[in-house]
C-alpha cells in the first residue's frame, strides 16, 4: 500500500517532495521519484508488502520508456506474469506492480481490463508523452486530480494538493450539501471545487495539455442465474471466495483478520484457516459494559476459539478529538460516518503486530445484509398507500421515544413511515442524516439547502438497491473508511469480498433470492452452516460496526459540540440556522428524534473548517512562488498577551501555505508560552529588557542576529507597532542582520522607511491588534477575517488542573470559581490593591460556594497577601503554578476571570473563560481580547483630561482605573453566577 502524487507540464522538485511528505503515513518504508524535465514528475511513498528487496518503485519496462507508480495490490499478478513471460517479457523484480507496464506494452489502453485487485496508479508513456491514471473496479483505492494552467496534478489524498503554489481554493457547497445529507461526499466531487475524484473503474488519459476519462468496466443488470439450484450457487460462491482469499493472502509481511464475530469476517476466517496452517492473528474492537448493546466481543471470541486464533481485543476508549483531527489531516476533507473511529482504533491496534489485514467490507452489499433491503421490499408496496393515510401513520409514531441503543427499533419505524410516494426518495431518506423538510429549516445557504439527487442511480423497484449501494454507499463511504482509517496507521486493508469475479456472479442473482424468506444474507448463513460454525453465529441478527454515537452526543461529545457548535462560529459562517440547530439538539437530548449523525457531521465540518479549510482569497498583492519550503520570520518582542494575539496569524499562515517554516524572534520571558504552538518551527530570543536594551547583553544579541542571518527568509513580519524612536532603533538593528527582500510591518508614519511593505497604524483605529496585524498578511495573499485567539493547551495539563482544583476546593461539587489576576507588569496598569481586597470580601460574604484563585508570580507575594490575608476560600497559586501551562490549565477552569493584566486577560479569553477586563492607560480597543463579545466585560472610566488612546505609563492620577469600583465588578460577577445557576436548573 502506498501514496502516489505528481504533475505534468510543470517542474518543482521541492513541491513534489513536500507532497510526498504529506503522505508519509501511507508509505513509511520507502520513497521513489520519476522526473522527466518539465513533461512529468511523480513519486511514491511505499509501504513494503510484496517483494521487500527488489520491489522499489517506480517500475519500468525493459527499455525504460514506460514507467509506473502504483498504490495497491494486483492480486492476479502471478497468473499474468506467467502469461507475459511466455510472450517474451523480461521481469526484473518479484513485485506485483511490474505486470502493469508489460500489459500496457501488449494491450495499450485495454490493459487495465486484465487487472484484478485494488489499485490506483500513474503510468507514463515516454514515447507518446502520455500520462494514464487508473482506479480499480470498485474504488477501493483513492485518486484525486485537478487541472490548472495546462497542468494536471494528482494525488492519493487531497492534502498534498493544498501545497500547490498561488492556488485560491474554494469550498464546494454542493459537495458540502451531500456531506451533511449522506455523511460522505460522492465522486467525482471533493470538498474543494477545483479538485475531483477519479471515478472508480476509470482511466484518465492526459496528452499534450488535454485529457479525457473512460469507464473500462460496468456491472450489467441481469438475473440469468435465477433458475440455478441452490447447491450449485453455494458451491460456486465458496469456490470464487476461496480463490479471492488465496490470492489476497500473498504477502511478505505479517497478516491478520479484523474479526467482528459477524457472518462476513467469520467466512473470511473459515476460508483462511483452510490455507494457513499456522496461528492466525485476529483483532476485535469493543466497548465498556455501559455500551454492551454495541459490543461484538462475545461472538468474536466464540469464532476465535472455534478456529483457535491468536486473538487481540481493543476496548474503545478514544480521544475522539485527536482521532478526528488525525483523520481529517491525513484525508484532507470532512467525513461524517462515525464508524471510521472504531476502524481507526482497530487499525492502530493491529499495526503493532501486522502490516496487512483482511476485512469483511462488501459482504452486506453483495449478499443482502442490511435491514433496509427488507424495508425496500415492504416500501415498494407501502408507497402505493394514499399520502393522507401515510401522514396519519407518521403522526402516530412521531412522538415515540428513542432508546439510544444499537438496535433502536423505534428509529427504524420512524424512518420507514416518512411520507413519500417515490421509492428512490424514500430509500435515499433512509440513508440520510436529515430529511428533506428539515434541511430547509437548518440550512441557510441555498447551495447547501438544495440537493441534486439526479447524480445517483435510479431505484425503480427494490432490486435496484443493490446497484445503488454498490455505486454510492459502498464506494464513497465504506471504502473511504477502509482506506483512510487503515492508511492513517500505515496498515494495508484488503477486502476479499470485492473480487470482480464474485461480484459479477452475485450480480446475476436477484436480491429476492439473497434474502429468501426475509432472511438477510441467506446464502452466507447456509455456507457457514456447512462450514460447521455454531448457530449463535449463523443465526445472529445484523450488528454493524457502530459506536454509541447517539448517547455520546449528549455525554462524551458534549463539551466538544459546545466548543465547535457555539453561536459565534455558526452565525459567522452563515451556512446553518443556529436557532434550529439548538432545536434539534434539544430534540435529540429528549430522545424524541435521533439527530446524532447530523450533529456529528456538523461537528466534523466545523473541526475541518477551523484547521484545514483553504478558501478563495482573491488576487495576491505579492505572490510568493513556493519552489522550496516557504520560510517566514515573525518578530514579536512582546509579552504573554502579544504571543497569544499572534495565534490567528500562525494559523492563517499554516492554512494558506502548508509548506512553511515559521521562525519566531521574541524575548526570553515569552519563549515558554510560544513553544506550545506547533505551527512555529524554531524560536530565537533576544535578551532585551522592557523599553531599552540591556547593554551588557549586546554581545549575545549580536550573536543571535548573526545566527538568524544564515537563513534566507521569503518574508519577515514585525507584529508589534513601531511607535517610538527606541522601537524604530530595535527594528533597524534587527533588519541590518536579517536576510530577506520582503520586510512587512506597521506603526507611526515616521517608521515607513524601515519596511518594504508598510501599514500606517492611524489608518486602522478602531481595530484590535489581531485585526491590524492580520492586515499585514495580505502581502502573502491572505485576506478575510481572522479567527479568534486561541491557546493550544496540552491534555496532560488539563488533567493536572482537574486534580489541582479538586484538591484546593476539597472536591466540592457545583462550586463557583473566580480568578483574580492583579499583577499587571506595569504598575500604572494595576487596579488598586485595596479594591481587590474589597472585591474578595464581598464575594466571600455573598457566595459561600465560591472559591477565589489569585494568579501571580513569586515577586508578587506581598500583593497576594494583601488581598487574601484572613479570608477563607482563597487559593494562592503563585507557589504551585510554576509554568505558564499550569496557569493556563487552571485559568481555563475558572467560571470568570478578573484581570488588569493584559497578558493574563488574553490568555484566559483565548482559553474560553469569561473575562472582566480592567483597563488603565493604553488603547482599550486595540488591546481588547479578540474573542466572542459575550465572553468579555470591558471596564474603563474615561477622563475628560486624558487623550484617547492614552499611553501615560507613569500617570499619577489613574482615574481610568481608580474610578472602577469593586461593587461594579461584583455586579458583573453576580450576573454571571445567576446565569450559570439558571442554566444548571434548566
Amino acid at each position: 500500500m502506498c501514496g502516489i502524487c505528481g504533475f505534468t507540464n510543470y517542474r518543482n522538485d521541492v513541491l513534489l517532495r513536500e507532497m510526498l511528505n504529506k503522505m508519509f503515513h501511507r508509505g513509511p518504508d520507502e520513497e521513489g521519484f520519476y522526473i522527466e524535465n518539465s513533461f512529468v514528475s511523480f513519486g511514491i511513498r511505499r509501504l513494503k508488502v510484496i517483494d521487500l528487496i527488489t520491489g522499489s518503485q517506480p517500475i519500468f519496462n525493459e527499455d525504460r520508456n514506460i514507467v509506473v507508480v502504483c498504490n495497491g495490490e494486483i492480486y492476479n499478478f502471478v497468473e499474468l506474469k506467467n502469461k507475459l513471460q511466455t510472450k517474451g517479457h523480461i521481469f526484473k523484480t518479484n513485485t506485483d506492480v511490474e505486470v502493469i507496464v508489460h500489459l500496457y506494452e501488449d494491450f495499450g489502453l485495454e490493459f487495465v481490463k486484465y487487472l484484478r485487485g485494488m489499485f490506483a496508479f500513474a503510468l507514463w508513456d515516454k514515447k507518446n508523452k502520455t500520462l494514464i491514471l487508473a482506479r480499480d473496479h470498485f474504488g477501493i483505492k483513492p485518486l484525486h486530480y485537478l487541472v490548472v494552467n495546462n497542468s494536471l496534478f494528482f494525488s492519493s489524498e487531497i492534502s498534498p494538493l493544498y501545497l500547490l503554489p498561488n492556488m485560491c481554493f474554494e469550498v464546494n457547497k454542493n459537495a458540502l450539501s451531500y456531506f451533511f445529507t449522506f455523511l460522505y461526499i460522492p465522486e467525482p466531487f471533493t470538498i474543494i471545487k477545483q479538485i475531483k475524484k477519479l471515478p472508480a473503474a476509470s482511466l484518465l488519459v492526459w496528452h499534450d495539455g488535454n485529457f479525457y476519462i473512460n469507464k473500462y468496466w460496468k456491472l450489467q443488470k441481469t438475473y440469468e442465474f435465477e433458475d440455478l439450484k441452490e447447491d450449485f450457487i453455494l458451491e460456486k460462491i465458496k469456490e470464487l471466495f476461496y480463490s479471492s482469499i488465496k490470492e489476497q493472502l500473498i504477502s511478505d509481511v505479517p497478516l491478520g483478520i479484523f474479526l467482528s464475530g459477524g457472518l462476513d469476517s467469520s467466512l473470511i476466517l473459515s476460508s483462511v484457516s483452510k490455507i494457513n496452517t499456522g496461528k492466525i492473528k485476529t483483532f476485535t474492537v469493543g466497548f465498556t459494559k455501559e455500551y454492551s448493546s454495541f459490543n461484538e466481543i462475545n461472538k468474536a471470541e466464540i469464532v476465535s476459539k472455534h478456529f483457535d486464533t491468536q486473538h487481540t481485543l481493543e476496548i474503545l476508549t478514544p480521544e475522539i478529538e485527536k482521532i478526528i483531527f488525525d483523520i481529517l489531516e491525513k484525508s484532507g476533507e470532512p467525513f461524517g460516518d462515525s464508524s471510521i473511529i472504531p476502524t481507526y482504533l482497530i487499525s492502530k491496534s493491529a499495526r503493532k503486530s501486522i502490516t496487512v489485514a483482511l476485512s469483511g467490507i462488501g459482504g452486506d452489499e453483495l449478499f443482502g445484509g442490511y435491514p433496509r433491503y427488507i424495508g425496500a421490499y415492504l416500501a415498494q408496496k407501502y408507497i402505493k398507500i394514499p399520502l393522507f393515510l401515510q401522514k396519519i401513520f407518521f403522526s402516530l409514531v412521531y412522538n415515540l421515544k428513542l432508546t439510544h441503543q444499537k438496535r433502536d427499533v423505534v428509529n427504524w419505524i420512524k424512518r420507514f413511515f416518512y411520507v413519500s410516494s417515490n421509492l428512490k426518495e424514500k430509500y435515499i431518506l433512509w440513508n440520510s442524516s436529515v430529511d428533506f423538510y428539515e434541511r430547509k429549516q437548518i440550512f441557510i445557504d441555498k447551495e447547501i439547502r438544495d440537493i441534486n439527487l439526479e447524480i445517483f442511480p435510479q431505484i425503480r423497484n427494490y432490486e435496484d438497491v443493490f446497484y445503488f449501494d454498490l455505486s454510492t454507499y459502498l464506494k464513497d463511504n465504506l471504502l473511504f473508511i477502509s482506506d483512510r482509517a487503515s492508511m492513517a496507521n500505515s496498515l494495508e486493508l484488503r477486502v476479499p469480498f470485492l473480487d470482480v469475479r464474485l461480484v459479477e456472479f452475485l450480480n446475476r442473482i436477484s436480491l429476492r433470492k439473497k434474502i429468501k424468506n426475509f432472511t438477510l444474507k441467506y446464502y452466507l448463513r447456509k455456507i457457514l452452516e456447512i462450514e460447521g460454525l455454531p448457530p449463535v453465529i449463523t443465526k445472529q441478527k445484523k450488528q454493524g460496526f457502530q459506536i454509541p454515537l447517539s448517547k455520546w452526543v449528549t455525554e462524551e461529545l458534549q463539551e466538544l459540540i459546545g466548543d465547535y457548535l457555539s453561536p459565534h462560529r455558526i452565525k459567522r459562517e452563515g451556512l446553518i440556522n443556529y436557532k434550529y440547530l439548538q432545536e434539534i439538539l434539544n430534540q435529540h437530548k429528549s430522545k424524541k428524534r435521533d439527530f446524532s449523525d447530523l450533529l456529528f457531521a456538523i461537528l466534523v465540518w466545523e473541526m475541518w473548517n477551523e484547521k484545514f479549510a483553504i478558501l478563495a482569497s482573491g488576487q495576491n498583492n505579492k505572490s510568493i512562488e513556493i519552489t522550496s519550503k516557504l520560510k517566514v520570520l515573525l518578530i514579536n518582542l512582546g509579552g504573554l498577551g502579544d504571543i497569544v494575539m499572534m495565534s490567528p496569524i500562525l494559523k492563517a499562515l499554516h492554512n494558506k501555505y502548508h509548506a512553511i517554516e515559521v521562525t519566531l524572534l521574541t524575548i526570553p520571558r515569552s519563549k515558554e508560552i510560544a513553544k506550545n504552538f506547533s505551527y512555529i518551527y524554531k524560536i530565537y530570543t533576544l535578551p532585551i529588557k522592557y523599553k531599552m536594551f540591556n547593554l551588557s547583553n549586546m554581545i549575545e544579541i549580536i550573536k543571535v542576529l548573526k545566527d538568524l542571518k544564515r537563513t534566507k527568509f521569503d518574508a519577515v513580519i514585525n507584529l508589534r507597532t513601531v511607535d517610538s524612536l527606541l522601537g524604530m532603533f530595535k527594528i533597524l538593528l534587527i533588519k541590518k542582520f536579517i536576510n530577506s527582500d520582503t520586510f512587512i510591518g506597521y506603526g507611526k508614519k515616521f517608521a515607513k522607511k524601515i519596511f518594504n511593505f508598510f501599514f500606517e497604524e492611524d489608518r486602522y483605529r478602531g481595530l484590535t491588534e489581531v485585526e491590524i496585524t492580520y492586515k499585514l498578511l495580505t502581502i502573502l495573499g491572505i485576506r478575510g477575517v481572522p479567527d479568534y485567539i486561541f491557546y493550544p493547551l496540552n491534555n496532560e495539563f488539563k488533567d493536572w488542573a482537574d486534580n489541582y482544583i479538586k484538591e484546593k476546593t476539597s472536591n466540592k461539587k457545583h462550586i463557583f470559581l473566580v480568578g483574580f489576576c492583579p499583577g499587571a507588569f506595569r504598575p500604572s496598569r494595576r487596579w488598586p490593591l485595596e479594591y481587590w481586597r474589597q472585591l474578595a470580601e464581598v464575594i466571600v460574604k455573598s457566595y459561600k460556594d465560591t472559591v477565589i484563585f489569585i494568579f501571580g508570580n513569586n515577586q508578587e507575594k506581598k500583593l497576594v497577601r494583601t488581598i487574601s490575608s484572613g479570608l477563607p476560600s482563597i487559593v494562592v497559586t503563585n507557589e504551585d503554578l510554576d509554568n505558564f501551562n499550569k496557569v493556563a490549565a487552571v485559568l481555563r477552569k475558572m467560571d470568570v476571570v478578573v484581570s488588569n493584566d493584559t497578558g493574563l486577560m488574553h490568555l484566559a479569553a483565548a482559553l474560553g473563560s469569561k473575562v472582566i477586563c480592567l483597563f488603565g492607560p493604553g488603547d482599550v480597543v486595540k488591546y481588547t481580547p479578540y474573542v466572542e463579545k459575550e465572553n468579555l466585560y470591558i471596564l474603563r472610566k474615561e477622563s475628560v483630561n486624558c487623550k484617547r488612546p492614552c499611553y501615560r505609563y507613569n500617570c499619577k492620577d489613574l482615574k481610568c482605573l481608580k474610578d472602577i469600583s469593586p461593587i461594579e465588578v461584583f455586579e458583573i460577577i453576580s450576573k454571571i453566577i445567576s446565569n450559570r445557576v439558571c442554566k444548571k436548573n434548566v
